[in-house]
């Protein structure tokens, strides 16, 4: 038999005899604790404490007002019921298998008549404490059905919802405690509870709950969060049993409130009504601004707003205006802005920083970048704090509690990668989380004809959800195919337009209020842009030497590639003809793509936004390389832009970069002018795999007889019409059986990918029968490249990609990439600086073949304990280059990482 120690002891004498104070919640003590463990009763109530002033005071008044018209009972009543509820979250503790987890309170345990023989496979705590919740709530009046999904909420607080083959299994004897002292503390818990928070003399919830199940993801997420809070030591310190619950709550009460300061959960913001010319200094709105500003005050009721405008309309203004709005009108709180790419979030952020500036001034905000290389961003870096300050003199900060990566959409306000919202309908641990952060706020969506048919069917059931949890959702895009539209108003719960004679001509705003779909017109700010098509073969040099000789007489070019290692032979052209004299050597040059050094990308973007952005320093002379990132949401300006040919709405994107904004060019750059890259020829036959290989080629077949024989598109009244006639198959063209097979070849690839993507989704909320009783958690959303497909939460297809970091042996050391002077001791664990220096020299790689041989490279064992390397590669460089199996890597200082494959370039 174990002695008993001190702490023990004391333990055991403060229990006085009462077994439901003898079982224990938390017992990890801190160094300077008092105590060996936290009382699992106390534990209870601390969470339930910090979920009942999230409800009262933290949440969107709309979710809080939402949680309590699900349970048919004012906000009193149900505040109550849903504090018991979130409090019994740990009941399976009181098991012998969780209990044996502390070998330092066995002793006062069987002291205590705790016999402690759990089987060997004993379930999770999560898991065995389902039904003593259900019996519990039964006891309480409330009916089966409701009872169980209201368990199955709350003890999901883990990750993932008990299945019914787990939850409705109950424990037996050895799993419950044979002596009758387990199921006595487990009464007394329930009882003790019961009564602190006053729940006997309540109504009871009225049975609709069981019904709604956007309400179980809001109460696991209320849970969730409330544990995390609650779990925090450093507030809710180790206490000895007290002599009663009454007698702790009042310091529960008070802990609670500091931890939500501790983690800055701030109060929400009540929004603004203000008008465009007040937020943003307009000295007018402008049309799109106008037709916003009269749906905006016209919201009562959460709606999928779809904005369709050509480029440089003023959409994202136009969202932030409703999203304020919102907020003031609806009882939501918040804003999450997602992007296609992390430089479009990167840019982005800025942007809304700017704005909560001017929409509350004087009033602090916390503001957070929701991507994997946030922690790259200079701007986001700088508003990170470790320390909440509330007697702050206001601004926007960054929070740290919000920093991680299940809490990031948390924060009152975030911009992020799409991927971000869409983790949250698949099947990973703690999806619910992020699907609650969303819950009462205006979730933004940019360029979202940008996505394939997986992402898209992942995109409409985020959507889905998104309404059921009363979100308000804006969707932006200047090149939305009218199909695609549809399903996305389809997935929020629209039906057919209810406009006369037809849908509102383009541009134009619909909203989807209470299923019904209405449609608003309005004229385009500037008038129509006239852009001259050029035609160029596929011929690099070419190219090169017609955008050299145009800006050699004043103006900024762009040339957009299809992939990063075209994009690298272009600027090798352009640099080769500059250093031969015929541009001047200060001719700005400027290479950006995906497999730059992350460093070096970020600065990249910055240095592209300050020199060609709205109020940009613009030099003389430039020419701007790059890939797919130059044509999503970046507001550059370019005065003549190449590009390779590529779909018909991407092409549109990217000639959206012309003449964006309104300035004073060099006359021979007057009019806007595209010069299109494409093999010349016939459209049903010519050659388009060389230039354009990673597109559909069906989809290019009908761009190139779209453009076939047209020299000018006129903006934007051609944008629909020709978005319409490349995608529509309601308008076949003459060439349809022609393209039969590459049309077949196309829908069959379209079904599977969206058969993948159902594979991995949530049920729709819309579903008869409880969706989480057979839900599975079968993905995992870390960034393993060597898990299998199927086990990973991926949120677009592509081929196997893994993340490097390059680094230089040179003086017999290891130093980090690209010529920095750091030496890195690979046998050492790196400080959180020098990790972040190391993500620095990071970049990522698809090349086929290649993945295969770094995953088989072995990983520093100093890396393994680190989340952010454990899953990347050291790559080691000599002089500049290696080789990695059958490929021969080159790192240049300007061209980023070159990949040679039998002496071709590889992408």
């Amino acid at each position: 038999m174990k002695v008993l120690s001190n702490g023990s002891s004391r333990w055991l004498e403060a229990t006085n005899g009462r077994p439901e104070w003898g079982l224990w919640g938390k017992a990890q003590p801190l160094e300077n604790a008092d105590n060996l463990a936290h009382p699992l009763i106390c534990h209870m109530m601390d969470v339930a404490l910090v979920a009942r002033r999230l409800l009262e005071e933290r949440l969107a008044r709309s979710v809080a007002k939402r949680l309590a018209d699900s349970f048919g009972l004012d906000e009193s009543d149900a505040f109550s019921w849903l504090t018991f509820l979130v409090a019994m979250h740990d009941l399976g503790k009181a098991s012998p298998a969780f209990q044996l987890k502390a070998e330092s309170m066995q002793p006062a345990l069987r002291s205590l008549g705790f016999d402690l023989d759990a089987p060997r496979h004993a379930r999770h705590h999560g898991e065995v404490g389902v039904l003593w919740i259900v019996d519990a709530l039964l006891s309480m009046g409330l009916e089966p059905k409701a009872s169980l999904r209201l368990a199955r909420a709350v003890a999901a607080h883990h990750g993932e919802f008990p299945p019914d083959a787990v939850a409705l299994d109950r424990p037996g004897r050895r799993e419950a405690g044979k002596a009758s002292v387990w199921q006595e503390a487990r009464r007394g818990i329930v009882k003790h509870v019961a009564d602190a928070l006053g729940i006997c003399g309540r109504r009871r919830p009225a049975l609709e709950v069981a019904q709604d199940h956007s309400v179980t993801i809001l109460i696991a997420g209320l849970t969730s969060v409330a544990d995390w809070l609650g779990s925090m030591q450093e507030v809710f310190r180790y206490e000895l049993p007290f002599e009663s619950l009454s007698s702790y709550v009042t310091i529960a009460e008070s802990r609670a409130e500091e931890a939500l300061e501790e983690a800055a959960m701030g109060q929400p913001y009540p929004g603004s009504t203000r008008t465009f010319t007040q937020l943003f200094g307009f000295d007018r709105p402008w049309p799109l601004h106008e037709t916003a500003e009269r749906i905006a005050s016209s919201l009562d009721r959460p709606s999928l707003i779809v904005v369709e405008a050509p480029m440089g309309e003023g959409k994202t203004e136009a969202a932030l205006l409703i999203a304020a709005q919102a907020a003031a009108r609806l009882g939501h709180s918040g804003l999450f802005v997602g992007l296609p790419t992390q430089a479009t979030a990167n840019q982005m952020f800025g942007r809304v920083e700017r704005f909560l500036q001017k929409e509350r001034p004087g009033v602090s905000a916390n503001l957070h970048l929701a991507h994997g290389g946030a922690s790259l961003v200079t701007p986001y870096q700088r508003l990170l704090r470790a320390v909440y300050d509330p007697d702050d003199d206001g601004g926007v900060r960054a929070e740290r509690w919000f920093a991680d990566r299940k809490r990031a959409l948390l924060a009152s306000h975030a911009v992020g990668t799409v991927d971000q919202a869409l983790l949250g309908v698949l099947r990973t641990r703690h999806g619910f989380v992020r699907l609650f952060g969303l819950a009462g706020k205006t979730v933004v969506l940019d360029e979202v004809h940008a996505y394939d048919t997986y992402t898209s069917t992942l995109l409409e059931r985020l959507i889905c959800w998104l309404s059921s949890l009363g979100t308000t959702v804006v969707l932006l895009s200047a090149t939305l195919p009218s199909e695609h539209r549809r399903r996305l108003q389809h997935a929020y719960g629209g039906m057919e337009p209810s406009v006369a004679g037809g849908t509102q001509p383009y541009p134009r705003v619909s909203v989807v209020r209470d299923g019904v779909v209405s449609e608003h017109g309005f004229g385009s700010l500037r008038p129509a842009v006239e852009i001259e098509l050029e035609r160029c073969e596929d011929d690099l040099e070419a190219v090169a030497t017609r955008l050299v000789d145009t800006v050699a007489r004043g103006g900024c070019a762009g040339w957009l590639c299809n992939t990063v290692a075209r994009a690298q032979q272009a600027f090798r052209k352009v640099d080769e003809l500059v250093r031969s004299g015929r541009l001047p050597e200060d001719t700005h040059r400027l290479l950006l793509h995906a497999r730059l050094l992350s460093g070096d990308r970020t600065r990249r973007e910055e240095a592209l936004e300050s020199m060609l952005g709205r109020t940009g320093k613009r030099p003389l002379r430039a020419i701007v390389v790059g890939t797919q990132v130059l044509e999503q949401s970046l507001d550059v300006d370019f005065d003549v832009l190449a590009t390779d040919v590529a779909p018909i709405d991407l092409l549109l994107q990217r000639a959206g970069r012309l003449h964006r904004h309104q300035r004073v060019r060099p006359p021979h750059v007057a009019r806007a002018r595209l010069i299109l890259i494409s093999p010349l020829g016939d459209p049903l036959v010519v050659g388009v795999k060389a230039v354009a290989g990673v597109y559909d080629e069906y989809i290019l077949r009908r761009t190139l007889l779209e453009l076939h024989g047209r020299d000018r598109w006129v903006l934007p009244e051609d944008i629909e019409p020709s978005v319409e006639r490349v995608y529509s198959e309601a308008n076949p063209n003459d060439h349809a059986d022609a393209l039969s097979d590459l049309r077949e070849s196309l829908h069959r690839r379209q079904k599977e990918d969206d058969l993948k993507a159902q594979g991995k989704l949530l049920p729709r909320p819309t579903v008869r029968d409880d969706p989480f009783g057979q839900f599975p958690i079968s993905l995992r959303d870390d960034e393993d490249p060597a898990r299998a497909e199927e086990l990973r939460a991926v949120t677009r297809l592509g081929p196997p990609s893994i993340e490097v970091v390059c680094l230089d042996v040179r003086q017999g050391g290891v130093f980090l990439g690209s010529g920095r002077n750091e030496a890195v001791d690979l046998e050492t664990p790196p400080t959180r600086s020098q990790i972040r220096r190391l993500l620095e020299c990071s970049t990522r790689v698809s090349t086929r073949g290649l993945v295969q041989w770094l995953l088989e490279s072995e990983l520093p064992a100093a890396w393994r304990r680190s989340p952010l390397l454990r899953y990347r590669r050291p790559i080691l460089f000599e002089d500049g280059e290696t080789v990695v199996g059958a490929f021969r890597l080159v790192l240049d200082e300007t061209l980023g990482l070159v990949i040679d494959r039998r002496g071709g370039a590889d992408d």
